[in-house]
């Protein structure tokens, strides 16, 4: 069996070491931003998840949306504990069941914001590629048709001894 990590981090159509690189990034980025900013984990989270899915969708060709629903659960998963390891006592302070709930609507917004998002950009790659197809017909058209030619015709010389009219 090879090992995903070392043949590109594909596992099945899965691109696990740029999911993996993605949310551990986005882990860590929510933490200094906890510590130097104090930014609230739960807002850092949320935006985290549609970073994440606005970076997977655009980049991977094959298993577009489970790629993309796998990476803001696990984003969503690094968040969660996030908040109830480095954010506990403001997690405590708000309550658990309020935050658990919360984070729990934000998760869901995301996925369908991914799908929607999904969805969007399908639709605009065959729109372009309509588009190319129509450019490329008209060029090949235009290539074929030879367009009309103008001959100059040599004047005739006039004798001399004829007069102007």
């Amino acid at each position: 069996m090879a090992n995903s990590w070392m043949d590109g981090g594909t596992w099945r159509g899965f691109h696990i070491r740029y999911l993996a690189i993605l949310s551990v990034s986005f882990a860590v980025l929510q933490a200094v931003a906890y510590y130097t900013v104090h930014y609230p984990l739960m807002f850092s989270s949320e935006f985290a998840m549609i970073l994440m899915m606005w970076l997977i969708i655009p980049r991977l060709t094959e298993r577009r949306l489970a790629n993309t629903f796998a990476g803001v659960t696990t984003t969503f998963l690094l968040g969660l504990i996030l908040q109830f390891t480095i954010g506990l006592e403001i997690t405590e302070k708000g309550g658990i069941w309020y935050t658990l709930g919360q984070n729990l609507l934000i998760f869901v917004v995301a996925l369908a914001l991914s799908y929607l998002y999904l969805r969007v950009s399908i639709w605009s790659d065959r729109k372009k590629a309509e588009l190319e197809k129509r450019r490329a017909e008209k060029s090949s058209s235009a290539q074929t048709t030879v367009a009309p030619v103008r001959v100059h015709r040599i004047k005739k010389r006039r004798h001399p001894g004829r007069r102007k009219k």
